[in-house]
């Protein structure tokens, strides 16, 4: 289907594991899949049709749908504060880094030369020291793919992450407006401490009450309709109304272009205007540092404010909602209640069989048709035609749209 790429019933997993994605897993596992795509695009796939064989060719592959955890472990970046870039997180702060623009300066080869490098003569680990980032660039090991998942945001997350970090930002603001990172300082009184946890339950019930998003619910993440509500000209009035009155204006603006940015991503067939996302991805990032002098500013934000436009360039000008992990999250409430309500459960090869089976089944195009319509949220607020309006801007118009 050309459309709903990313809806769960289109997703094929390629496997189910009974645990996280961590290294030694991955470690075993991605290397045997690129093995086979680099003999699918050499050899191809001989199909047979009627007693007839056709081959298949295979011009290229792109690991896509994985989060920032799953790119960090890929690339083996634990220290890194930005998979993109080499700068530091106070670097990635100053005004005039921030003016003078961010680039990709990262490749899957640049940082398997760096660990070869750094590589202990004997033992093969890595040697780390204290203050090394401008050495080390957060280099723990080799990356574990062969992929160039530097240039690779997280589309669906962006949704999730933006929200969380404005619900933090308004929290330190209301509270005791530091931010503590491991270089900084900062030192947390009991007083503050009391009063941090106070304002997040405060902010907890104004969330639940005017918009009707519950910030504690894991299982409730910020995305489609919530995200929608999120972003709405009703709910930016009402986060900026939390604030002094002298910051609402410029907090206004920071809402409007970080909703902004997080929609143009999750686009699919439109041009994108790339200059214009990135001079607004820029403008943003100076704003929340001038607004909030002790703020810190997360990796997934970053990467949104100050990498979203060379991705898109990168995309042939194109939003990365085809490259979403959406379908493939939503996997996880079907896959749970395949294990437990329609799977045999005498092992766990069994169990995972017959869910694996259940789910290509259920991707088959002739069941997707006949699958009953997805009952959605009902959105309670209207989209921002503010926001609806910066959206329309950010894209190119083609001859003859």
């Amino acid at each position: 289907s050309e459309t709903g790429a990313n809806r769960p019933q289109n997703t094929r997993p390629l496997a189910l594991f009974p645990g996280k994605e961590g290294p030694a897993l991955l470690q075993d596992f991605v290397p045997r899949v690129e093995s086979d795509i680099r003999l699918i695009k050499d050899e191809g796939i001989v199909i047979t049709v009627k007693n007839h064989g056709l081959t298949a060719q295979c011009e290229g592959s792109k690991l896509s749908m994985a989060d920032g955890k799953m790119v960090t472990t890929l690339l083996n970046l634990g220290g890194a504060y930005c998979t993109m870039c080499t700068k530091d997180q106070k670097e990635c702060q100053r005004v005039s880094v921030i003016e003078g623009g961010f680039l990709i300066d990262r490749s899957v080869e640049s940082i398997g030369q760096l660990a070869l490098a750094l590589q202990h003569p004997d033992t093969g680990d890595i040697i780390k020291k204290k203050g090394d980032y401008k050495q080390r660039a957060g280099v723990c090991g080799q990356p574990i793919t062969e992929d160039d998942m530097t240039k690779h945001i997280p589309v669906c997350h962006a949704k999730i992450r933006v929200f969380d970090f404005v619900m933090e930002v308004i929290r330190r603001e209301l509270s005791h407006q530091k931010w503590y990172t491991p270089t900084n300082g900062v030192v947390y009184t009991k007083e503050e401490k009391e009063l941090y946890k106070s304002t997040g339950e405060q902010l907890k019930e104004k969330m639940k009450k005017g918009l009707g998003i519950n910030i504690a619910d894991p299982g409730d993440m910020v995305t489609g309709a919530a995200f929608q509500s999120f972003s709405s000209d009703f709910a930016r009035s009402f986060l900026c109304s939390m604030l002094d009155h002298d910051k609402q204006e410029m907090f206004s603006e920071i809402l409007l272009g970080l909703c902004t940015l997080v929609k143009v991503i999750n686009s699919q067939k439109r041009k994108v205007d790339v200059d214009r996302v990135r001079v607004l991805g820029q403008l943003v990032y100076l704003q929340l540092v001038q607004l909030f002098p002790w703020i810190v500013i997360s990796p997934s934000v970053h990467r949104i404010l100050a990498h979203s436009w060379e991705v898109i360039l990168h995309n042939d000008c194109c939003g990365l909602g085809n490259q979403s992990e959406e379908g493939l999250e939503s996997l996880n409430h079907y896959i749970r209640d395949m294990r437990s309500g329609g799977a045999r459960k005498d092992s766990t090869l069994h169990n995972f069989t017959d869910t694996y089976n259940h789910l290509w089944d259920r991707s088959r195009p002739v069941i997707v048709q006949m699958e009953r319509i997805i009952k959605r949220r009902p959105i309670k607020l209207k989209a921002s035609t503010e926001i609806e309006a910066m959206v329309e801007s950010m894209f190119i118009e083609e001859e003859g749209q």
